[in-house]
Order: structure tokens, then sequence, then C-alpha cells
């Protein structure tokens, strides 16, 4: 009996904090000459020295825009890479869940933080995948 080795990597990542900044909507102009829109804001993460940039392109770009406002606590999932220049990680994210200002990360429940969490990933968090 023969059994094939499988490599999976992930590098899906989740980070949850409080937004720092008020995401802005922008838009860039992609080499094919279409226009995509995107928003980038930063969440502080209690515990953390440095906050996190997180990206969203899109749909979820203009969600994220007319939704979240600084002093939110908000969970955002989607794939980790570092910042071209090094100093530090940014999340492209796929989803964006806004918990509003209220929520006390370090005090609330489990179930408080997530609530009933289902969501679909797309599979855009999963690469390098080989049998």
């Amino acid at each position: 009996m023969v059994v094939k080795k499988k490599e999976f990597y992930c590098n899906l990542g989740v980070q949850t904090g409080y937004a720092e900044i008020k995401p802005v909507l922008k838009a860039v102009r992609m080499p094919d000459g279409t226009v995509s829109s995107f928003c980038q804001f930063t969440l502080a993460i209690p515990g953390e020295r440095t906050s996190y940039t997180i990206f969203c392109v899109e749909e979820l770009a203009q969600q994220c825009a007319e939704s979240v406002t600084p002093g939110d606590y908000a969970i955002a999932y989607g794939r980790t890479t570092c910042k071209r220049d090094g100093s530090g990680v940014c999340l492209e994210a796929v989803s964006v869940l806004d918990g509003g200002s209220e929520m006390d990360i370090e005090q609330a429940a489990d179930d408080e933080l997530t609530g009933p969490l289902h969501i679909t990933l797309r599979g855009s968090g999963f690469h390098n995948m080989r049998e």
C-alpha cells in the first residue's frame, strides 16, 4: 500500500481589535484599464506593540468605509502578508465583522465576541496545495 504525502500550507489569519481610523474608500486603475475600489485601516490589538494594517477591496471595501468608525471592535479574516518595506504585517481581508464601539474585548465572553459566526472564505486564504 502506497500512501501519498500531502503538503498543506495556509496563511489564513484572523485579527481582532479596535479600529484606529475611519477607512477611506479609494479607487485604483488596474493595468487592464478597469477601476477597482479599496480601503485601508488599522486595528489596535490589546497587548500588541504595533497596529495591524487591514486592506479590503471591492464590495467589502465599500461596506467597511460605510460602517467602521474609530473605536469600533472588529474581527478581520483574510490572507496575512508582510508589508513591502518589511515594517510589519498586514491582512488582506475577505470578511470584516464590525462589533461597534460598545464591545470591550478584555471583558467580553467568547460568544459575545464572535456571536453566530458563519463565514465563507472563498478559498482565498489557502495556497501551495500539492500532493
